[in-house]
């Protein structure tokens, strides 16, 4: 159950800071704004709780929960990765 929770959260980690590489290249070029701040604030704190929480919970005895919300951004990520490397090993014609 360790090894899971670690490998969960290693792809929450991933995945948070590439959200955060697009928040900060959002910022950058002018596309995060006010109308859209919000939606912004919104998508950062809840990385930001399944990361933190999930080690949180961890560190307080409840593994089996903590594998639970680091499951909620991991397994997402997990997919849209393999769904990637499909597309791109397969040299597949989207068009």
């Amino acid at each position: 159950m360790r090894v899971a929770f670690k490998v969960l959260w290693a792809c929450d980690a991933v995945a948070g800071a590439i959200v955060v590489l697009f928040f900060i290249a959002g910022v950058a070029d002018g596309t995060v704004s006010s109308f859209n701040a919000g939606i912004w604030a919104a998508i950062l704190a809840v990385v930001g709780f399944v990361v933190c929480g999930s080690l949180l919970l961890r560190n307080a005895g409840y593994l089996r929960l903590g594998v639970l919300v680091a499951s909620i951004l991991a397994v997402p990520a997990i997919l849209y990765a393999l769904f990637m490397l499909v597309v791109i090993t397969t040299a597949t014609s989207w068009n």
